[in-house]
C-alpha cells in the first residue's frame, strides 16, 4: 500500500468513527429541549413535534396540498427523514389530507395512531388500504391509552363516546413534556366538550382550540375546565367559514386568555424543556 493509499484509508475510517459517534449522539443525547410547531397549514391543523432526542411526532397534516407544498419543506427544512409517529384526529380532509400526500410521496412513518371511531368515516377503507400498502403500522387507541416517546407522553381521550357526526369522534390527545402539558381537540363541538369535563387530563397549560375556533366550540365550561395559560388557533387566513367566530375569540377574551393563531402568526414554535417554556416563535409578524 502506497503512503497515499494508507492516507485515504485513514481518512475514510476517521471520517467513518465521526459519522458513527454523530449518529450515536444525535439518537441518545439529550439535546435540552423539545420543539412543538403549530405548523402554518391554512385552514386545517398539523401540529410537529420534536423531542430532546430528536424523535419526530406530527399530529394531522392539513389540507389538500398541504403534504406536497407545506409538510415535505419543513421537514427538509428541519432536517426530518422520518416520522416516529403520527397521529390523526379524524378523517376529514383538513386534517389527514397531508398525512396521504407525504405517504404517496414516499415519506416514511413508522407508526400511525388513531381512535377506532374513525372507522365510522367513509374515508376509512381508503386510508386502511393506503397505510397498509405502504407497510405502516398503526394502533387504534382507547381511552387512557398513553403513548412514551423519548420525553414525552400521549394520552388519549374522548375514544369511546358514541356520536353520528364526525367532528365529535375526533380523538382528544393530552401532550405531556415534564411540567408542561398540551391538549388538541380535533374539531369536537361543545357537545363533546362537555362529556369530557370532568376528565382530569384535560386540565392542561394550553389549548389547540377546537374545530379552528368555531362558534359551536370552546364552551366557557370547558375552558373553566382546561384552565389554559396560553390557547392556540390553527386557521386560514380569510376564510369561507369566518373562522375563528367572534364569539368565540371573546370567550378567551373575556377569561384573560391569550389566543395565538397560525393566519396571523404564521408558524408557532414553542421551545420547551422539561420544567418550562424557554421561547415562542412566530413566521410571520402580525400587522398593525
Amino acid at each position: 500500500m502506497t503512503k497515499n493509499q494508507r492516507l485515504t484509508a485513514i481518512l475514510i475510517w476517521t471520517m467513518a468513527i465521526l459519522l458513527f459517534v454523530f449518529s450515536i449522539y444525535v439518537k441518545f443525547v439529550d439535546r435540552g429541549y423539545t420543539e412543538v410547531c403549530f405548523i402554518d397549514v391554512g385552514q386545517g391543523d398539523s401540529c410537529f413535534i420534536q423531542t430532546d432526542n430528536l424523535s419526530s411526532v406530527l399530529i394531522d397534516g392539513g389540507d389538500k396540498g398541504c403534504g406536497t407544498n407545506t409538510l415535505i419543506p419543513f421537514f427538509k427544512y428541519k432536517s426530518v427523514m422520518s416520522l416516529d409517529a403520527v397521529f390523526v384526529s379524524h378523517l376529514h380532509d383538513d386534517h389527514v389530507s397531508g398525512i396521504e400526500e407525504i405517504i404517496n410521496n414516499g415519506f416514511k412513518i413508522k407508526h400511525i395512531y388513531m381512535s377506532d371511531k374513525v372507522k365510522k368515516s367513509e374515508n376509512y377503507n381508503e386510508f386502511e388500504k393506503l397505510i397498509s400498502n405502504n407497510n405502516i403500522s398503526y394502533t387504534f387507541m382507547n381511552d387512557d391509552d398513553t403513548i412514551t416517546i423519548d420525553n414525552t407522553t400521549f394520552t388519549a381521550i374522548n375514544t369511546s363516546a358514541e356520536h353520528n357526526d364526525e367532528n365529535e369522534l375526533s380523538l382528544v390527545l393530552r401532550f405531556d413534556c415534564g411540567s408542561n402539558s398540551i391538549l388538541f381537540t380535533g374539531d369536537i363541538s361543545s357537545t363533546t366538550e362537555s362529556e369530557i369535563l370532568s376528565d382530569p387530563d384535560v386540565d392542561t397549560d394550553i389549548l389547540k382550540v377546537a374545530h379552528h375556533g368555531s362558534s359551536g366550540s370552546s364552551s366557557i365550561a370547558f375552558i373553566n375546565a382546561v384552565s389554559p395559560e396560553l390557547s392556540v388557533i390553527s386557521v386560514g387566513e380569510n376564510n369561507k367559514y369566518h373562522h375563528p367566530n367572534d364569539k368565540t375569540l371573546l370567550k378567551y377574551d373575556s377569561l384573560d386568555i391569550p389566543i395565538i393563531r397560525t393566519d396571523y402568526d404564521g408558524t408557532i414554535s414553542i421551545i420547551m424543556t422539561d420544567n418550562d417554556i424557554r421561547r415562542l416563535d412566530f413566521s410571520r409578524k402580525r400587522e398593525g
